[in-house]
């Protein structure tokens, strides 16, 4: 399910009956697929995208997810589900970083840097894997900063 509406909800749902508790990176539903218009989904395919991982292994950390195929698969808004078992951290991303802060879905490159206070050039610097125009930024992987702990796309 797709939507641009918000509801208000508890900001932690508990975690879904099964769920592996080890996960570096848990989704409070629903998702958010862009951070202007504020559409959403519900989609295991998306949240699959925007995390870097594969639907099978959505359905493999969250066994409430099992009996659906991976077309069908979506989360309920009820419970949070791991969409991360492990970290993806940026080879590339300076060594001097302090903390790392997890790039949130929906927010492009410039707009996730400017939520940290950081400035674009700084951004690119920490990060080169992100390329000099950002081109390679995607969700789900680490980022660093200078005070924070971001993960979307490892960056500094």
């Amino acid at each position: 399910m797709t939507s641009n509406s918000t509801t208000a909800r508890p900001s932690m749902m508990p975690i879904a009956n099964g769920t592996l508790m080890d996960c570096a990176h848990y989704l409070n539903p629903p998702l958010l697929l862009n951070s202007i218009t504020r559409n959403t989904s519900t989609r295991c395919s998306d949240i699959a995208r925007a995390y870097g991982v594969s639907v099978s292994d959505l359905i493999e950390w969250n066994p409430t997810l099992e009996g659906t195929s991976e077309a069908s698969c979506e989360v309920t808004t009820d419970y949070r589900y791991c969409v991360q078992h492990y970290l993806q951290e940026e080879e590339q991303a300076t060594k001097y970083c302090i903390c790392k802060e997890l790039a949130t879905p929906g927010y492009t490159c410039s707009q996730f840097s400017g939520t940290q206070g950081i400035d674009m050039a700084e951004f690119v610097a920490w990060n080169p894997s992100v390329g000099p125009d950002c081109g390679n930024y995607t969700a789900g992987k680490c980022i660093f900063g200078p005070f924070l702990w971001v993960v979307v796309q490892c960056v500094c």
